[in-house]
């Protein structure tokens, strides 16, 4: 150690002592008597997040860290508010340690981050208004329940969605660390088997890192908590449609034209066995058999089908045998607090491609559930899809559009026949309005992309309805959940999905719906960039 002598103080050159943490925390910290001077300059290195600050404060100790002394004249990077990076201060030892001499003088410095308190739930209100503007986010909520109506599904499945909804109460942010500590020290108590999160010391960013498994549980335990009807079930409703229109549903083993996949469709070799499809040859012209002859969406006497069992009669297989007892289930009637909904995946006779978290969800329940990435009520994939989410994060935006024709679908009686109609269709807008993402320079104020960091809620301007971050900070999971993947939408702090950012959808442009509606498939594990949100909904 090397002494330096000044006339009316003497210090020494400091040993350091400083609070050093793997990455995050204080790094390097040095110090240097001005030369004829009672001044000391101290730099060090704090890494912390970009939108957080840290307390500093220094210490001097003269008998070799036996006792410390504030530095009390100092300035420079101290204080409450420190921000990440090099910093330097600067302490009047003339002021606090005048005409003083010692050989084993230290510095402490104490470093603590600033952590605000842990927000509670902020629910919005959002009325639902149907605009009547084809192809807008209210139009394909709305047509989503009006087709689901018209179909001939056994008795429950109606039941499930009581009709459009009149309300929309939404989570303010996405769900944090302390939020969902909050719900699982109440759900631990109650029966779930819910962990509380590691990340304690910041408690207001998204929770991620969490399964679709833990979502789905946590969701329900915050609706008991609340004393809310739940709205996920092990138990899943198995869907169900009619092949005949006779009012029943059959477990037969035949099937109509869905299953064309599983026979020859060389009908032109000698050897075919047409027994296989009765009344096939007489509808069979130029390679292809039309089995449904009259386009009504419905097997009638005279048409064709699959003869399974070859027994010359028509007995349609009509529902999904998810648990393989050959009965139609109704399911959702033991409420999801333990364990895993398990996937599942093919079967015989054409039965479920995959698991749906849909087919586990009592859409008509007042709790708390994901926002729908497609049709609220349905087991397949139309065109009217993303409307949910999409209209939460316009956020009461006004649809509006040009006039002109379009393309539309009529699904009364359960049928659906194609034609071109002129009316308003939607014109598809951010948040904000029309201007891009890439030129609106303000951006930062609704969304933070692009720096591929999770940032803390609440600092980030809202919608119209002032709910936030649904576009940006981290992806969000939705309620569809199928072959071990989650839909993620409203993008995050990765970007927008294009080139390396969302490689599933590497050819999407810059949309509104490209980016806030279409999202990302991940798996049903999640990950460090995905995190959720919960809604509830007044039917």
């Amino acid at each position: 150690m090397k002494n330096i002598i000044h006339p009316t103080i003497i210090l020494i050159s400091f040993l350091v002592l400083f609070q050093a943490l793997q990455g995050r925390g204080v790094h390097g910290l040095y110090s240097k008597q001005e030369p004829k001077s009672k001044m000391v300059t101290l730099t060090y290195t704090l890494i912390i997040d970009q939108d957080e600050t840290a307390k500093i404060e220094f210490l001097f100790s003269s008998d070799d860290g036996v006792t410390y002394s504030p530095c009390s004249t100092i300035t420079g990077d101290v204080g409450d508010s420190v921000t990440t990076g090099r910093k330097t201060a600067t302490w009047d030892a003339g002021a606090d340690w005048d005409d003083q001499f010692t050989t084993v003088g230290r510095f402490k410095l104490i470093y603590s981050l600033n952590v605000e308190p842990a927000l509670d739930f902020s629910v919005i209100e959002i009325p639902f208004k149907v605009s009547g503007v084809f192809d807008s986010p209210s139009f394909r909520i709305k047509d989503s329940f009006a087709y689901m109506k018209t179909q001939s599904f056994a008795p429950g499945l109606q039941s499930l969605a009581p009709g459009v909804p009149k309300k929309y109460f939404v989570d303010k942010w996405e769900v944090t660390n302390g939020q969902w500590n909050k719900v699982v020290d109440w759900a631990v108590k109650h029966g779930y088997d819910l962990e509380r999160s590691p990340d304690n010391s910041k408690p207001n960013y998204p929770r991620v890192s969490i399964s679709m498994n833990e979502v789905v549980k946590w969701l329900n335990a915050r609706s008991e908590m609340e004393g809310l009807t739940p709205a996920f079930y092990l138990d899943p409703i198995e869907k169900r449609w009619e092949t005949i229109k006779d009012g029943k549903v059959s477990t037969g083993p035949d099937a109509w034209k869905e299953a064309w996949w599983e026979v020859p469709t060389n009908y032109d070799d000698p050897n075919f066995d047409w027994s296989l499809i009765p009344n096939g040859r007489k509808h069979y012209k130029n390679g292809i058999i039309s089995f449904d002859p009259n386009n009504d969406y419905y097997w009638n006497s005279g048409e064709p089908f699959f003869d399974r069992n070859k027994n010359g009669r028509f007995e349609p297989y009509e529902f999904e045998d998810l648990n393989n007892n050959q009965k139609v289930d109704n399911g959702l009637s033991l409420v999801f607090r333990k364990g895993n909904i398990t996937t599942y995946r093919g079967g015989d006779y054409g039965t479920a491609y995959g698991f749906n978290l849909r087919q586990h969800t009592r859409i008509g329940a007042n709790g708390y559930r994901l926002p729908a990435a497609r049709d609220l009520v349905l087991f397949e994939n139309r065109m009217f899809e993303d409307g949910e989410f999409w209209y939460l994060a316009m956020g009461g935006k006004k649809e509006t559009g040009p006039y002109k024709d379009y393309y539309s679908y009529d699904y009364e009686f359960g049928r659906h026949p194609s034609y071109t109609k002129t009316g308003l269709v939607y014109e598809e807008e951010w948040p904000w309005g029309k201007e891009s993402p890439q030129g609106k320079n303000d951006l930062s104020q609704f969304a933070l992309l692009n720096d591929w960091k999770v940032h803390e809620v609440n600092h980030r301007q809202g919608n119209l309805a002032g709910i936030q971050d649904m576009l940006g900070n981290v992806s969000e999971m939705t309620l569809n959940w199928s072959n071990e993947e989650v839909t993620v939408l409203g993008g995050s702090a990765k970007g927008f999905p294009q080139g390396n950012s969302f490689p599933n959808y590497s050819s999407l442009d810059n949309t509104p719906r490209g980016v806030m509606s279409v999202g990302e498939e991940v798996s049903s594990a999640g990950g460090p960039m995905v995190g959720f949100r919960a809604i509830r909904v007044q039917y």
